[in-house]
């Protein structure tokens, strides 16, 4: 697998071997850029998670007679209070 390694500017194809020789502070740099890939990734998850939450709450206002334009977090307590 061949990876692209920004030092200074400038981008240099790498295979994985090579990867291995590199100075400390490239190794570095590389951990700390897939941290930050990870925490975007974990972040993204999340928002499209709450977002679902959302939508299915918003479907199920929608479904009863009373449609009533609330801020999401208040439509949760409606939506449970309709399931009852």
């Amino acid at each position: 697998m061949k990876t692209w390694i920004f030092d200074s500017g400038t981008a240099v194809h790498m295979k994985r071997r090579t990867k291995l020789m590199l100075s400390k502070r490239l190794r570095e740099k590389m951990k700390t850029m897939m941290k930050k890939k990870v925490k975007r990734k974990r972040l993204m998850t999340m928002l499209s998670k709450k977002v679902r939450k959302r939508r299915k709450i918003s479907s199920l206002m929608s479904k009863t007679r009373k449609t009533v334009r609330v801020r999401w977090w208040n439509l949760r307590l409606k939506a449970k209070t309709i399931k009852r």
